[in-house]
């Protein structure tokens, strides 16, 4: 497939998961849900090429030479592409789970892939031939970089560890296991004496790279730290945070030279954009984030997104709230889908919705970490819950209505007064983020970590903890008779829970791609869970009957409920903002929502009394 310069409508349609820039500054690409990557010119923001990827895209880099850019994408794949054309060169098989990150080493001959199957590999770039698996690690290995002189290599694991390698004969020559949490990336300085290490526990470290000793340790920050690099004359180092903050640091000092704070950036990766002293790294919007001292932090071009983060369904199904990337939540009524309110409390994306049981509040979290509540009567901002300095993952209200629980992305799980936004305690905290969440029964909350636990939490503050995966749980559904729960996970299953004990009881697991969400028919006889490659499973677990729906197009899926006529109200992450209505057949019947009503550049609601959160 031949790539395409695009002039009308420039930019991605989805998220930015990936930024890279080529050694001389003069092209940036970016990589994006929305299965393409971009190339760019930084200095006149003109958008180059558009390559056709495969699916979502996880990690991108240059070739040496800068004609070719190879991809780590979600179907397990790693490609090589020329930039001129957007040729597939070559197809890299044989991880058996996403590529995250891609590495070419310094001569162009080789490349270097980690997966979350636990693994790297090195592999010919002339045959795409494996020469080596990188197998010590024990958790899913995130980041993976060369050394300048081509001789090692260093893998960043969700095991903790930071691992040095022979990139000759695979040995391993150190382990840097000082992190209390997951790392994500560890590259070399460009002389290759030292190697900074990125962690998800909110600081970044500097070591020696052949004893291992600890030279600096960055702790600026109040959220993970996503990602690290050196500056090109390796005198600076820039770390990118969940905290929205990039922050520049003296590489032999440790002291902070600058910060920026950018609330729509998602800063999964980060390079300096040749020698320039201006940083790169990815957004919520169609364009990358550039941090230029000179012109302050900017996206390239102006390219909100569309895609659904959440569409929720009130309890009467009257109501469907749209929440998108581009920042606002739009309050559709179903039945007519008219729009009655385009919501804008937050800074960043809003990432989940939901309405209480009695359908009279909506609460909305966002990537800034906070909480906004509005009434469903007005559609007024009742309370505005800031203070968190985390991303707000899942939310669920107690069964009346009088509490809000969420889960956030440093794992903990919260509980606080709707009326006051008063801090009432912390339910559970998992290790690593807590992505899944739902009422459980008998008073009890259900959440799922990225620790691939599930904590059902009482209210006298006992917790009980089911191991269900070794991955993400991504989601956690209550059948409606309380007997039974789901969980979904990054391992492609679908799983049924005793509520009692936590056990086991069935499982799907023939889709083979991972779970984004799982809801359960209202008369709890089946499943519907929905993938990111935009398939839906409809599932009996009592029969283990199934089926596969694969609507067209195909997005990723954020959001299922079912309706009360037993169709599908389907969000996901398509470019006009849209939630579908399928049959079981997963035919379209009708879509909701749309472009918002003004710019949510320009677009804000009013702001009531703050409600303080301190976590």
């Amino acid at each position: 497939m031949r790539s395409q310069p695009i002039s009308a409508s420039p930019g991605h349609d989805a998220p930015l998961s990936c930024t890279a820039s080529d050694a001389s500054g003069r092209q940036i690409a970016t990589g994006s849900y929305d299965a393409t990557i971009r190339i760019w010119d930084p200095d006149s923001a003109e958008q180059l090429r558009s390559i056709r990827a495969t699916s979502l895209v996880n990690g991108i880099v240059f070739s040496p030479d800068g004609l070719q850019i190879a991809s780590g994408e979600c179907d397990y794949i790693a490609y090589i592409r020329e930039i001129s054309t957007g040729r597939e060169i070559r197809a890299f098989r044989g991880h058996e789970d996403d590529v995250n990150s891609v590495a070419w080493s310094p001569d162009g001959n080789f490349l270097a892939t980690a997966s979350f199957d636990d693994t790297a590999r090195i592999w010919d770039v002339s045959n795409g031939e494996c020469l080596l698996r990188l197998t010590n690690h024990t958790d899913d290995v995130n980041g993976v970089h060369w050394s300048p002189d081509g001789k090692r290599i260093s893998t960043a694991s969700d095991d903790r560890t930071v691992r040095i390698w022979d990139a000759h004969s695979g040995e391993e020559r150190l382990v840097l296991d000082d992190a209390s949490d997951w790392c994500d990336h560890a590259p070399f300085s460009p002389d290759g004496s030292r190697i900074a290490c990125s962690s998800m526990e909110g600081r970044a470290r500097v070591y020696d790279a052949e004893s291992g000793q600890l030279l600096l340790t960055l702790s600026h920050h109040d959220a993970a730290v996503k990602a690290v690099c050196w500056s090109r004359d390796g005198r600076r180092i820039c770390t990118a945070s969940y905290d929205h903050h990039l922050r520049e640091f003296d590489a032999e000092t440790g002291r902070i030279l600058r910060k920026t704070y950018y609330p729509n950036m998602w800063s999964r990766f980060i390079d300096e954009i040749g020698d320039t002293g201006r940083y790169l790294t990815g957004s919520f919007a169609g364009a990358p984030v550039v941090w230029d001292a000179k012109r302050g932090t900017r996206e390239l071009i102006e390219k909100p997104t569309q895609g659904l983060n959440a569409a929720a369904l009130s309890s009467d199904a009257r109501w469907v709230a749209l929440s998108s990337d581009n920042g606002s939540t739009e309050i559709v009524e179903r039945s007519n889908n008219r729009r009655v309110a385009s919501l804008r409390a937050h800074e960043g994306a809003p990432l989940v919705a939901e309405f209480c049981p009695s359908g009279e509040l909506l609460a909305i979290g966002a990537w800034d970490g906070s909480v906004a509540i509005h009434s469903c009567d007005s559609w007024e901002l009742t309370s505005h819950i800031r203070g968190l300095r985390d991303i707000v993952c899942a939310l669920t209200f107690s069964e009346d209505g009088s509490e809000l629980v969420c889960a956030t992305y440093s794992g903990a799980v919260l509980r606080w007064n709707v009326a006051t936004g008063q801090l009432l305690g912390v339910l559970t905290l998992h290790h690593g983020s807590a992505k899944a969440l739902c009422r459980g029964a008998d008073g009890t909350y259900l959440s799922g970590g990225r620790d691939g636990t599930i904590h059902r939490s009482h209210a006298d503050g006992s917790v009980e903890i089911f191991r269900v995966a070794n991955t993400i749980i991504n989601a956690v559904a209550l059948s409606p008779d309380q007997r039974v729960f789901a969980s979904a996970s990054r391992d492609h299953s679908v799983r049924i829970h005793d509520s009692a004990n936590g056990e086991v009881l069935a499982r799907f697991e023939d889709h083979p791609c991972s779970i984004k969400t799982v809801t359960w028919s209202n008369d709890g006889h089946s499943i519907a869970a929905g993938y990111y490659d935009g398939t839906i499973v409809l599932w009996d677990p009592e029969s283990s009957q199934s089926r596969l729906l694969q609507p067209k197009p195909a997005h990723a899926i954020s959001q299922i409920s079912f309706l009360p006529d037993g169709n599908l109200l389907v969000g996901s992450w398509n470019p006009l903002g849209r939630a579908r209505i399928l049959d079981q057949e997963g035919e379209p019947i009708a879509s909701l929502g749309g472009k918002p009503l003004l710019s949510p550049r320009r677009r804000r609601a009013p702001q009531p009394a703050k409600a303080s959160l301190r976590s």
